[in-house]
This record gives C-alpha cells, structure tokens and sequence, in this order.
C-alpha cells in the first residue's frame, strides 16, 4: 500500500502541457519542482491510499482549478528561479569576455 496524492499527476501533465507551449517558461527539473510543490500546496489535499477501489478522477482536483494552480505557479517560478535566468548567464558571460579582451590588449 502506499499513500498517494490524487492530484499530483493532473499537476505534472498540466506543467507538461503549460511550458511545452511556452518558451516563457523553464523547464530544468529544479524549476518543474518548484512548480509542482508550489501547486500541489495551493490545491485541496486529495490523499488516498492505493491500490484504491475509488477512482483517481473523482478524488482529484478539478481540471480547470489544477491548470490555474500551475498557471499561477509558473509565472511565480519565471519571476524568481532559484538559478540564473539563461538570458541574463550568457549576457554576464559575454561581457567577461569583452572585458578579458579588452585587458589582452592594454597588456600588447
């Protein structure tokens, strides 16, 4: 037996389809957990204990308050990742170049 969360895989598939569609959105696994956790949190606990005579569907969340949980947890996520934004990595990136350049020829 183990105890699971009814809504834990709407929550994956919906994060799935939500940044598949979108650049917007990262999608490293750190990011993914912090999304899942983040939603998961929001939603009505919906805990069972499988193997379950009841259906998963009727027990989980519905499908439309799970694609808004993440929704709201992937734009929380996008305004504050727990890394460097790529964008911002490859600018700092390329100007320690410049600047490494830029020291190789006050040196010359």
């Amino acid at each position: 037996m183990k105890l699971e969360n009814a809504n834990y895989e709407r929550v994956i598939l919906a994060i799935e389809r939500l940044t598949s569609s979108n650049p917007k959105y990262c999608q490293c696994m750190r990011c993914r957990l912090d999304v899942t956790a983040i939603s998961l949190n929001s939603l009505p606990p919906r805990y069972f204990i499988s193997p379950s005579s009841m259906e998963v569907e009727e027990l989980a969340s519905p499908l439309l308050m799970v694609e808004a949980s993440v929704l709201h947890a992937l734009e929380r996520v996008a305004q504050c990742p727990h890394h460097e934004r790529p964008e911002a990595k490859n600018i700092t990136d390329n100007i320690k170049k410049i600047l490494e350049k830029a020291k190789e020829k006050d040196i010359e």
